[in-house]
């Protein structure tokens, strides 16, 4: 299965180049969930991230770990508190979702998008959509 994440963000009213992950994955059904589970190449440093994305009904859950960790928690009007542990330091922000749509073709094909708005405290920090598919195969295996 072939699992592409796009993360796309406006940061002072600018928009950002669009940050494309691909990688080879798998899901499986968890009672009322989808999971999918993938790992990216190793960067530079030769840190492999991995990924555990549950889509439910009305909610979408990523925890990623690897030199960036981050348990994000997405639903329509609902802001989650998360820390983004980074090799630097971590970060206690939150994220505000404004807009989640989830959808399964009959072919199996899943598309999972959030639009969210950022904030470190009070201040916002920028507008963001994460936009993930997934389908089957182009992704050779599974991790």
């Amino acid at each position: 299965m072939l699992i592409t994440v796009t993360g796309e963000h406006i940061v002072d009213g600018e928009r950002q180049e669009p940050v494309i992950t691909k990688a080879a994955g798998r899901c499986v059904q968890e009672k009322e969930c989808l999971v999918l589970h993938f790992a990216e190449e190793p960067d530079e440093n030769g840190v492999r991230s991995r990924s555990r994305v549950r889509i439910g009904k009305d909610f979408m859950e990523i925890v990623r770990t690897g030199a960036a960790s981050a348990h994000m928690y997405f639903e329509e009007g609902g802001r989650h508190p998360f820390e983004y542990a980074a090799p630097a330091g971590s970060l206690m922000l939150e994220a505000e979702t404004t807009r989640l749509y989830l959808h399964q073709k009959e072919d199996g094909c899943i598309t999972a998008e959030a639009h969210y708005t950022l904030y470190a405290g009070d201040a916002r920090v920028q507008e963001s959509r994460i936009m993930i598919t997934a389908k089957a195969g182009d992704g050779a295996g599974t991790t």
